[in-house]
Order: structure tokens, then sequence, then C-alpha cells
């Protein structure tokens, strides 16, 4: 016990050392600076309505449905769709949709963004409206796309009750008023902070499981790089992921002192091979609950889970039946 009561308190001092570190420091700010930076490179992002990965960005839809040509939702009274943590700044909000009712004209809709309240009368066919929007609210971490529509109600063929359906909406885009380093995008403040505050616990996890600054240092810029990069490629998505980063980092930060100490006691005899040992577990346990946790928090989990490894997951959540045992009917499956 005295053996493990040593380990953690060392393990505790050794994340503490990190944080009277200049350097430490000097990551975190050059992190934001670059994460400032990448926000201004502006880019279209399209939400696509009724496809595999719309379920994190809408709310207040029905079920998905699809064409031969493209998949689809109806709206109920209100709708929304959220584009999480893109940066705020000027720009051209597209929707495609279709007003087409069985004996009834296509009704009037309001869009509602940033504050602002958009009449536009749906069309029998496809349509695409585009808004120009302003800046918004630069506390407000993701623009929200409201839909207000007049609902009808139909009687379902397969049950017994009916539906309260609104408008079809295929897609929301939203694309920047201008491609320029002006107008500058204004980072979410939210999701930096919450990378930031990521980062620093990150660091401080792989200092207290392996005791080495410089490693935690140079762990904390490769992370750091990597955020820039998605910050440039993937900003939904690393929108949707922000928020969890903070308690994931604090799980990381426990984790690694715990398993540290656990390690350190159970092998004592001081060698370089079973320090090395001890460091280089605590670390793989410590990076292997992040990729796991981490996954089962984010939103989208199933993108990497599902999709990847189980087959005909993409039919189901596109509307298609899989049957995975043989029919009665003597039928092979699937």
């Amino acid at each position: 016990m005295k053996a493990l009561w040593a380990a953690l308190t060392e393990s505790v001092r050794a994340a503490l050392g990190l944080l009277r570190t200049p350097a430490f420091y000097l990551l975190l700010l050059a992190a934001v600076g670059a994460w400032v930076a990448a926000y201004q490179q502006k880019r279209v992002y399209t939400v696509v309505v009724g496809g595999l990965e719309d379920d994190a960005y809408v709310a207040g839809f029905h079920d998905k449905e699809k064409t031969p040509a493209f998949p689809y939702r109806w709206t109920e009274g209100l709708s929304t769709v959220v584009f999480p943590g893109i940066g705020n700044e000027p720009v051209e909000l597209s929707l495609v949709t279709s007003g087409s009712r069985p004996d009834l004209p296509p009704p009037v809709i309001t869009v509602t963004a940033r504050g602002l309240d958009f009449p536009i009368q749906t069309q029998p066919q496809l349509h695409t409206d585009t808004l120009s929007l302003p800046r918004g609210n630069l506390l407000e971490d993701d623009l929200t796309v409201r839909i207000e529509a007049p609902t009808f109600n139909v009687e379902r063929t397969t049950q017994s009750r009916g539906r309260d359906l609104g408008v079809t909406v295929l897609s929301v885009s939203v694309a920047p008023a201008g491609y320029g380093l002006r107008p500058l995008v204004a980072p979410p403040p939210g999701a930096v902070l919450s990378m930031v505050v990521a980062l620093a616990l990150f660091c401080l996890s792989i200092c207290a499981a392996t005791r080495r600054r410089e490693l935690a240092l140079g762990v904390g810029a490769l992370l750091a790089g990597a955020a820039t990069v998605l910050t440039v490629a993937a900003r939904p998505e690393l929108g949707l992921l922000a928020p969890q980063l903070p308690a994931l980092g604090l799980w990381c930060l426990g984790l690694a002192v715990a398993g540290r100490g656990v390690l350190a006691s159970l092998l004592t005899d001081g060698t370089a091979g079973a320090r090395y040992a001890v460091a280089a577990g605590a670390a793989a346990f410590v990076l292997a609950f992040a990729l796991r946790y981490g996954g089962l928090t984010y939103p989208q989990f199933r993108t990497s889970d599902l999709v990847l490894n189980i087959h005909n997951v993409e039919a189901v959540l596109g509307g298609d039946w899989v049957f995975t045992e043989p029919l009665t009917d003597g039928t092979p499956g699937p």
C-alpha cells in the first residue's frame, strides 16, 4: 500500500511540475493562435436531411425516407437544423424543400436564423431558397436554423394513427458570404475554450502517466496540430465533439494517475526496463480509454463503429429491411 501511495503522489507531483513549466502555457497560446487562423479557412457546410449522418444535426423531423434519387425528411410543426461550431461570419443559407401536398397548395414556411425571420413560399416541386445572414452573436457557438411550417395530417397505411406533416426538406447548406480574408471569422468561444481545457488536461495526463514533461509537451503539440487540421477539414464534427472533451480529459488525468500508481506498485524492481514498462502501460491505458470513451460520447459515433463494422447498417438506415435469418418460406438470409 505504501508503494501505491508513493507512486500516486509522484504522478501528481509530475503533473503539478508541468503546470510550473512556461513551455506548457506557450503551447496553449500557440494552439489557440493556430485554431483562430484555421477558422479563417472558409468552406461550405451541408446537412443532407435524411442522409446517413444527419441525426446529430436535426431535431423535430419525422423519420428518414428516400426516393431512388435522394433521401429526405418531413418536417413537423417546428424543426431545427444545427451547424455546430462553424464560426461566426456572414453566410448564405440555402434550403432545398418541397411543399407538395395532396389536394392542398404549397404552404408558406418561416425560416429563423440568427434572430431573423424569413417567410418562404414553398413550391410543389423541389426548389432552392437562398437567404443572406449577417454575422450573429459572438457568444453563440452554433448556427441554428428553425423551420416552422403549417402541418396537415395523413393516415398511415401501415398504422392506425396519422402524422402531422409540414414540408419535405432535402438539404440545408451554409456558404460564406465571401471567400477572402475579410470578413474575419470569429471562432466559437465555447468550442475553443473546451479545446484549450482539454489540451491542457491531456498534456497533464501524459505527464502523470510517463513523468516526462518533454513527452507531454510533444504529445500536446501533436494534438493541437490534429485539432487544427480538423478545424479546417471537419469543423462541424469537431464542434459536436468539443463540449465532451473537458470531461474526457478529466477522466484521462484521473486514470493516468491511478494507472501509473497501480503499475508502479506492481513493478517495484526499479530497473530501466521496469520504469519504461510502467510508463508505456499507463500511457497506453489512457490512450485506449480516450479513444473508446471519446468515440462513445461523440454524437456521430455510429459513423465509426457501425458503418465500418456492421454489415447492412447503411441499408437499414436508408429505409430498407434486412432479415438476418432465413424467412419462414425458406428464403435464405440476409
